[in-house]
């Protein structure tokens, strides 16, 4: 509305400042739609990065906890007449596997998840021993150990499973 003495001015009523038309929001209910813009899309990049998490990854193949076998198995092919004990010696532990019988076989597993040396030790219940010479044996591998009279004619050897 113009003033009638003024051509080409508005009335100050409502006339608005150049701070106050750029506050206002364009078209009047844009300040909620814009709101609920904004929140919808929040919540779409929320959902999206829950949801992302739960996307299986590839296994990393320098990883040392890779998710294939973590563990050895150990066959062991008694020829002596006498019970032995099996012993597993690797370089960060001993660990009694168990006793075999005489001219009889025993399968043990081992919890294995690296690649390591690994002995074995021979203790015959009549008490000779007899450690074996160490091999490189990784997660998923068998061991095989052949018992012999003398235990120093026992032989060990590897195979994948």
């Amino acid at each position: 509305m113009t003033n009638p003495g003024r051509l080409g001015q508005t009335s100050s009523s409502t006339r608005m400042s150049t701070d106050e038309q750029l506050m206002r929001p364009l078209g009047g209910s844009t300040t909620v739609r814009g709101r609920r813009h904004v929140f919808l899309w929040l919540v779409l990049v929320l959902l999206a990065g829950v949801t992302g998490c739960g996307v299986a990854t590839a296994a990393n193949p320098f990883s040392s906890r890779s998710s294939g076998p973590r563990e050895i198995e150990i066959v062991v092919e008694s020829n002596a007449f006498n019970d032995v004990t099996i012993w597993a010696i690797s370089q960060s532990q001993r660990l009694r596997l168990g006793r075999v019988s005489g001219m009889a076989n025993a399968r043990f597993t081992l919890d294995w998840d690296h690649v390591e040396q690994l002995s074995l030790r021979i203790d015959m219940l009549a008490g000779q021993s007899y450690t074996t010479p160490s091999v490189t044996v990784s997660a998923g591998e068998r061991v095989i150990l052949r018992v012999r009279d003398p235990l120093t004619g026992s032989i060990v050897t590897r195979a994948s499973r």
